[in-house]
């Protein structure tokens, strides 16, 4: 679960004062345009938009076993057990503050932040034993507090991985959330200060729970009931980035690069929206690789075209791309022969357009049928050109023109490989 984050940038060009003094993010100038921030007035930051979620019967309500309180029957052995505690009986484990895989835990707050709570609970979905109870009398004690499991509340507890997080992000949150991540990967934006998981640092928190005792949930997050500046967002989306922070900050330079290549290997045009990118291994998609260290990203034009590329960063060469021509075809159930001479000379006339470097096409060779999509039967035709990359192109029977799908990959299968994978 990877959420969300006013200035103390530390920013390639410097800020102008009225920038800085009005806790905004200034955009530098990239390969796509960054997404503009509209801050919405139907904000709450508080907590109480938990109450409708808790209240049972509602529409969106929490099962009984996750609702923010302990059950009559753990109340009343919390009532015997805090006689025991206060006779001397201590818990094997102290939980207050514990932030790795925690079943039971007790958080200490800043009352400014959290509404005027001071301590904040989170117990498992299972029944509470004698000694996890002991512990949150312990930890409350050590706070100077008694533990009353009738304090107990959705502003100060979670039970059970009812809910991810201490109260509901807000849209606008969101969205500021979207364009620092932006920032952060693409150009490098960092903050000044540190994000640390304690919640009593600085109002804004994290700890990774054990997944058997809250439903599968790995991770709970504490947002201070107030509007969070910027840079708290930055901090928290630095520390939740699981991608290669060495490779953050060449983002744009990478997609400028694959959007070139993709205009000379697919022709594609330069106005196109990016719809998602990432960093990885190019043995993860694709058998026919290994551990090649790729930029991918996916974009779409304007009429619905869709383009998307793997870059290698090492040698700033494209290994595989793909371009999907939509399609409107009814259902066809037309069979024709798939060798027939007329699908080479279609896909290599598709391929000679879209080619931008004038590059020799070596061979044409037909792959046989093939379906298509909700449309019947058609053939795939490959491409192989004289540096030995090659094109996939797929031809509808019913049409005999280019339909979906045109791929092109600089790697063909290992036979070992192909071997391995059918028989070992």
């Amino acid at each position: 679960m990877r959420k969300w984050f006013p200035m103390l940038l530390v920013l390639a060009l410097p800020l102008t004062g009225a920038a800085a003094q009005a806790n905004e993010v200034v955009a530098l100038p990239t390969v796509a345009p960054l997404q503009q921030v509209e801050v919405s007035t139907a904000v709450d930051y508080t907590s109480a938009s938990l109450a409708e979620y808790y209240t049972p019967g509602g529409t969106e309500c929490a099962v009984d076993e996750q609702m923010p309180r302990m059950s009559a029957e753990e109340s009343e052995r919390a009532a015997a057990l805090l006689q025991d505690y206060q006779a001397g009986e201590r818990p094997a484990e102290n939980v207050l503050n514990k932030l790795e895989n925690a079943v039971v835990g007790v958080y200490t707050l800043n009352p400014e932040d959290y509404e005027g709570e001071t301590l904040y609970t989170l117990l498992p979905v299972t029944p509470l034993t004698d000694e996890q109870i002991l512990e949150v009398i312990d930890a409350f004690a050590q706070c100077g507090q008694t533990f009353d499991p009738d304090t107990l509340s959705y502003r100060n507890c979670m039970r059970g991985g009812g809910i991810e997080a201490s109260r509901f992000l807000q849209e606008e949150e969101r969205e500021r959330m979207n364009t620092l991540t932006d920032l952060y990967i693409r150009q490098g934006f960092v903050s000044e200060t540190a994000y640390t998981p304690l919640i009593s640092d600085d109002g804004l928190g994290m700890v990774t729970l054990d997944p058997d005792s809250y439903c599968g949930m790995e991770d709970y997050h504490f947002f201070p009931c107030r509007r969070m500046t910027d840079d708290e967002l930055l901090r928290f989306v630095i520390y939740t980035e699981t991608g290669d922070p060495t490779e953050y900050g060449n983002y744009a330079a990478y997609e400028k690069r694959l959007r070139l290549e993709l205009s000379r290997l697919m022709g594609a045009p330069l106005v196109m929206t990016r719809q998602y990118e990432g960093m990885s291994e190019m043995g993860d998609f694709s058998v026919k690789y290994g551990d090649e260290t790729v930029y991918y990203a996916s974009f779409q034009t304007l009429d619905g075209v869709q383009y998307g590329g793997y870059l290698d960063v090492e040698t700033d060469r494209v290994v595989s791309a793909n371009l999907y021509l939509p399609y409107t075809l009814q259902y066809s159930d037309l069979y024709l022969d798939p060798f027939d001479g007329q699908w080479l000379a279609v896909a290599q006339e598709a391929v000679s357009q879209l080619r931008g470097d004038g590059m020799e096409i070596r061979a044409v060779e037909s792959r046989g049928e093939t379906d298509v999509q909700d449309a019947g039967y058609g053939v795939m035709v490959d491409v192989i050109m004289e540096d030995g990359s090659y094109y996939n192109v797929q031809i509808a029977y019913q049409t005999g023109a280019v339909c979906g799908w045109i791929t092109y990959d600089t790697h063909t299968l290992d036979p070992d490989q192909l071997y391995a994978m059918m028989y070992e």
